[in-house]
């Protein structure tokens, strides 16, 4: 696959999840002849997946006249993680700048609840070990499905954002799933609004559009809510404790290791042209 490299050359990059750049990469959206479906543009868009220089992930685009279809792709553990426990935003910035005013929330992270109560963590226990293994498992399944179904919509970057159910958000189709030790997001969105399409990136065929990936800060109250208002202290399971590993600690990486930085990284994307 081919790689996609900034204008100019490269700059060394310090950090692995948060990149910086002397100039904004850039990507060819792939055209879709009608007639489109959404089945066919996720599929145009998977076969341009190509990775992103000194960034963890790669990104492949399609559209046709009316709908962008996005594939994200990565294998790498740290990134798959922050993704599930802080969710993922997707900017879209019809300028070509790095504009935070309209953004798409999927998943939306409530993977972090899972997390912080021990769903993700063995605990040693003398007595009821696979009783504990089982609750534990069915936890994550419960966090996963709550992943799943929820998505948030962003409008300026500030705190002004709707959550709501995936099937509520009309015009707009989102999925992920994990394959082949990658962990894979989809996303169908209008390039403008109309009936039906309350929510679009606000682009034209044949025009440019920014993108902006982002792993948010966590949102204690974010995530109560798309969990359906469960409650309890941060990492306190039932019964007491911190919920952490056995021997102390917080729960965060093993062998002291520092969690990586969050993930905001932009690129350009030039779209196909309408069809003639």
């Amino acid at each position: 696959m081919r790689s996609l490299r900034p204008a100019g050359g490269l700059l060394a990059v310090s950090l692995l999840l948060l990149g910086a750049c002397a100039a904004t990469p850039r990507l060819d959206s792939a055209r879709l002849d009608p007639p489109a479906s959404s089945d066919r543009g996720l599929s145009a868009a998977r076969d341009r997946l190509a990775p992103l220089e000194d960034c963890p992930l790669s990104v492949g685009v399609a559209n046709d006249d009316s709908i962008l279809y996005l594939v994200l792709a990565t294998g790498n553990r740290d990134l798959q993680a922050q993704i599930l426990r802080q969710g993922l935003i997707i900017w879209f910035d019809p300028t070509g700048g790095k504009a935070r005013t309209f953004g798409a929330q999927y998943p939306l992270g409530t993977m972090a609840d899972a997390l912080e109560d021990g769903a993700l963590t063995r605990r040693r226990q003398p007595e009821g070990g696979e009783q504990d293994e089982a609750a534990r498992r069915q936890r994550l399944a419960e966090a996963a499905e709550a992943v799943r179904g929820r998505m948030r919509i962003h409008f300026t970057g500030e705190g002004d954002a709707w959550s709501l159910a995936v099937a509520e958000c009309r015009g707009v189709s989102v999925s992920y799933r994990v394959e082949a030790s990658r962990l894979v997001v989809e996303m169908a969105i209008p390039l403008w609004t109309g009936p039906g399409r309350p929510y679009a990136v606000g682009a034209g065929a044949g025009g440019t559009l920014a993108l902006g990936f982002q792993t948010p800060e966590l949102d204690r109250e974010a995530r109560r809510e798309a969990m359906g208002g469960r409650g309890g202290g941060r990492g306190v399971p039932p019964g007491g404790g911190t919920g952490g590993p056995p021997g102390g600690g917080r729960g965060g990486p093993p062998g002291g290791m520092s969690r990586p930085d969050p993930l905001d990284w932009w690129i350009i994307v030039t779209l196909a042209p309408a069809a003639p």
